[in-house]
């Protein structure tokens, strides 16, 4: 079974896996009962419990009023104004594919208290977007979806260069050093290019409501928190690029989010500007602020940016005469990498039956 959520906040449904369709799935939704409030505030003050034992196991450290005093301040009282939307994130992880995660990541229905996904999101909005991301994708992909992206990576596309195999995978968020050490507050799904298995470059992103940036209610979007280079990895970032008709890394990962995304039903790509970034204070800093601008996005009121899909092109024509045959290269390349990169995800990681988006073609020229 999997999970859905109606426009009252109140009610979550559940999905019959079975079904041949998208919309077939979404005719055999049904209500969850009173039961599984009660599961999931049972399930809540078990979290919180065994959270309090682990603060309170330090106590030799921080001493026993010190313990009881940092998980009322850290655990406790942030969730207490909030305690009926915790309730729902943990009747989310209840089901059978985000429970997966969840045995995994216990942790990880309280991460919206931390600096996720941007800086100027209070912790409400946080919480929300959250929420959406795990519904969103338990109507959409296999129960199994959530571990297996948490115990591996999945290879979405691979080439040869001279350098070595180069592949771009999808896998829960980590730092660079390997998947033993999660990095998720900049986005709930990453992608990594790898050159030989080694990670050189990253893009984290969840799936988020369009109304928490003025965009349609009833609208997906695909935020991307963090685009970011192995440190001392420049010269790998440089033949790569060479030999991809100069497609630099954060393009490539651009364009292959951009593909997963609009397979989804998603309408477009909310870029996170530099002063919302929740790692702005790392040395090596991504230039958020001007890739966005450089990819033809719009600025929106909360100072992020927006590419709606299609992905926005310049006219051929209106591109020096002496370069308009190698853009074109690089564009024809982008193409059948973004149909490849959709077509892998669709075939390794979705629902068997569910019915996706066709891979959305870059707005040709006018």
């Amino acid at each position: 079974m999997e999970s859905s959520r109606s426009d009252d906040p109140g009610v979550v449904f559940a999905i019959n896996q079975s079904s041949p369709s998208a919309m077939d799935a979404r005719q055999q939704i049904q209500p969850v009962g009173s039961a599984g409030n009660k599961t999931a505030l049972a399930q809540f003050a078990s979290s919180m419990t065994r959270a309090a034992t682990r603060l309170l196991a330090h106590r030799g450290e921080r001493g026993l009023l010190g313990s009881i005093g940092f998980a009322l301040r850290y655990r406790v009282l942030p969730l207490l104004p909030r305690i009926r939307g915790q309730i729902q994130i943990a009747r989310i992880f209840n089901h059978p594919g985000p429970r997966l995660l969840k045995e995994r990541y216990p942790s990880i229905e309280y991460k919206y208290l931390r600096n996720y996904l941007s800086l100027h999101f209070p912790v409400k909005t946080r919480m929300e977007v959250m929420a959406n991301h795990y519904r969103f994708l338990s109507t959409r992909v296999p129960e199994t979806f959530f571990a297996a992206i948490f115990d591996e990576a999945i290879p979405l596309w691979e080439a040869r260069m001279d350098e070595g195999s180069i592949s771009v995978n999808l896998s829960f968020p980590h730092s660079f050093d390997g998947p033993h050490e999660q990095h998720d507050q900049e986005g709930d799904l990453a992608l990594f290019l790898c050159l030989d298995g080694t990670p050189i470059y990253k893009l984290a992103f969840t799936i988020a409501p369009g109304k928490v940036f003025g965009i349609a209610n009833d609208a997906q979007v695909t935020l991307i928190g963090c685009l970011q280079g192995r440190a001392g990895s420049h010269e790998q970032i440089k033949a790569i690029t060479k030999t991809f008709h100069k497609s630099h890394p954060s393009t490539l990962l651009t364009q292959a989010a951009a593909a997963i995304a609009a397979a989804l039903g998603t309408v477009g790509i909310v870029g996170i500007s530099q002063d919302a970034q929740p790692c702005a204070e790392k040395k090596f800093q991504f230039r958020y602020d001007e890739f966005w601008a450089g990819m033809g996005a719009s600025v929106l009121d909360s100072g992020m940016f927006f590419l709606p899909f299609p992905l926005p092109q310049k006219p051929l024509l209106s591109i020096d005469r002496k370069y308009r045959k190698q853009v074109q290269k690089k564009r024809d390349f982008l193409d059948a990498f973004s149909s490849d990169v959709a077509k892998a995800f669709h075939q390794k990681l979705i629902a068997p039956g569910m019915h996706l988006e066709q891979p959305i073609e870059p707005r040709t020229d006018q």
